[in-house]
């Protein structure tokens, strides 16, 4: 049964979401303000795909964490006090995440849609012919103290190698002149680099190959209702009908939701990347790297780095302060001293819309014809193919069951 979606937001989960719907034999059209895909969060993603270190940033340790954000004292995170009602209700939710029980739940969910998003992911590559920029050569944790070494011994999960550091810099060479302490790493065999608005733009291409439609420069203002029913969407520019919409606009997506009472509790987390060029490949890093003393992740995507991290709660411009940028570049090159050609370095700032639990919104809302896809934090990449998946079997299903419901007596 062939359907029109209108799919809102062309970042990665939008622009997968419209391709497997297409995959599915409906007719597909993509809205999105800006003037080509990935121009949001997409556009200076991290570039580790990172099925691995797919966790809810709400653990158990978050509230002993509050007060030293508070404070400053975390360079990696930047958290003010406000009075936004919006804001002290998500921070009530994500505090009450963090309970070991509801922790332990989210995170079982979160790792299931990570591996069923790299499955997704394999599929919608041999498919396409489209290849990841970077490669397939896990990611490294590296931690700075043995005590993080002997918990991680402990905890990991299956898959994980613990090394020392030795093993760590035989994996990654270039570590070998890094200016921090490194007692060992956790190894994540099954994560992997590439640019992901690289991916988003290809993928974007093939979709409109297949024939979805991709209306660029025009905004979503307020989604139309007939007889309860969403039917379509007001514009900048003219009104788009369809049978079906799906919302996938980020921290946007809480705005047009709004006024029809239906509440995506989605917060703009700023968060920052630098690309630089490499200059001496024997420095640079083999695949992705994280360091836990500077909480950044530097990733390797052909002959450039990409740096990304910081996670600021209270920032809501699109400026870019020098104090931000300049943990970037410090990080790279404590980690991969005289690797890269910093000379022009590009940065970007953006907004990850992260939820309280950490898991994204997928699926059927209360207003018939109406869906998300939205909340997925800064792995969106990570998870944008399993989302699609998911998002396309609850459409379905919605027909399904509007079918038997027309067919009762």
């Amino acid at each position: 049964m062939t359907r029109h979606v209108l799919v809102l937001g062309a970042g990665v989960v939008g622009v997968t979401t419209a391709y497997l719907l297409n995959c599915a034999g409906h007719r597909v059209t993509v809205l999105d303000a800006a003037n080509g895909p990935a121009s949001g969060a997409s556009f200076g993603n991290a570039g580790h795909l990172a099925p691995g270190f797919a966790r809810p940033w709400a653990t158990p340790a978050l509230p002993f964490q509050l007060w030293r954000w508070m404070r400053g004292r975390d360079a990696a995170v930047r958290l003010a006090c406000s009075a936004d009602p919006a804001f002290l209700r998500w921070m009530a939710e994500a505090l009450a995440a963090c309970r070991p029980a509801r922790y332990r739940t989210n995170l079982r969910n979160l790792q299931a849609l990570a591996l069923d998003s790299v499955a997704a992911l394999d599929g919608i590559l041999a498919e396409t012919g489209i290849t990841l920029e970077g490669g397939t050569g896990g990611a490294l944790n590296l931690l700075s103290e043995q005590s993080a070494v002997e918990t991680a011994r402990r905890t990991a999960g299956a898959g994980v190698e613990i090394l020392d550091r030795e093993a760590c810099v035989a994996r990654e060479p270039g570590l070998a002149a890094a200016d921090l302490p490194i007692a060992g790493g956790e190894f994540h065999g099954g994560d992997r680099t590439g640019d992901c608005r690289r991916f988003t733009v290809e993928l974007a291409e093939e979709a409109k190959a297949r024939g979805v439609d991709m209306a660029f420069g025009r905004e979503a203002q307020s989604i139309r209702l007939c007889d309860g029913r969403a039917v379509g969407v007001d514009t900048t520019a003219d009104p788009v009908e369809a049978d079906a919409i799906v919302v996938a606009l980020g921290v946007a997506s809480s705005r047009i939701l709004r006024g029809f009472g239906i509440r995506i509790p989605v917060l703009p987390v700023k968060g920052y990347s630098m690309t630089v060029d490499v200059c001496r490949p024997d420095l640079a890093p083999r695949a992705t790297v994280l360091a836990d003393r500077h909480r950044i992740s530097v990733n390797r995507l052909g002959d450039r780095i990409r740096v990304a991290g910081i996670a600021d709660f209270a920032d809501r411009s699109a400026a870019l302060p020098a104090e931000q940028t300049a943990k970037l570049v410090r990080g790279l090159e404590a980690v991969f001293p005289g690797a890269a050609q910093g000379d022009e370095p590009a940065f970007w700032c953006g907004f990850r819309p992260a939820t309280p639990s950490g898991l994204p919104f997928i699926g059927a809302t209360k207003i018939p014809g109406l869906f998300v896809n939205t909340g997925h934090g800064s792995i969106g990449w990570t998870l944008a193919a399993g989302s699609a998946r998911r998002l396309c079997t609850a459409f379905e299903a919605s027909l399904a069951d509007g079918s038997r419901s027309q067919n009762r007596p």
